[in-house]
């Protein structure tokens, strides 16, 4: 009798186990809890994750290039002001990326003086002109012959 019983319980256990799955693989929305076909389910759809733009990279800065003369050399601050004699003036920055020649030499800050005149070619980033290349022209020697006193 315990043989039958217990029988009839795993026959229980089993067909619950049935149910449940049915019910889990029924189509949402079916009233008949029958399973769907197996040929008409449609795949499991996991939701998208949030779309994150990946914002452009910025551009590189647009050089600017001038020639003028120096009219003040900052050395605490590490800026060069240079003025292209109409008018316009422009103060750069100064810092271990720019590159200062002279005569096809590197310099330093400190060789470049007021009058100087030179070539400049910079960028503007979040409103600060950086230098990228000054380059201080050699002062023209003249050869025109020197004439001598007259007596």
């Amino acid at each position: 009798m315990k043989k039958n019983v217990l029988i009839v319980l795993m026959c229980l256990v089993i067909m619950m186990g049935v149910i449940v799955s049915q019910a889990y693989t029924a189509e949402p929305g079916s009233s008949s809890g029958k399973a769907a076909p197996a040929a008409a389910k449609t795949p499991a759809v996991s939701p998208s994750p949030a779309v994150t733009k990946t914002p452009a990279p910025s551009p590189l800065p647009a050089v600017s290039k001038m020639t003028g003369k120096v009219t003040a050399c900052n050395l605490k601050n590490q800026t060069v002001t240079i003025s292209d004699g109409a008018g316009k003036s422009v103060l750069v920055s100064v810092d271990r990326n720019s590159t200062l020649t002279k005569a096809g030499k590197n310099i330093k800050l400190t060789d470049i003086k007021n009058g100087d005149t030179v070539n400049l070619k910079y960028d503007t980033k979040n409103g600060i002109n950086l230098a990228r290349v000054i380059t201080v022209q050699e002062k023209k020697v003249s050869t025109a012959p020197v004439q001598k006193a007259k007596k």
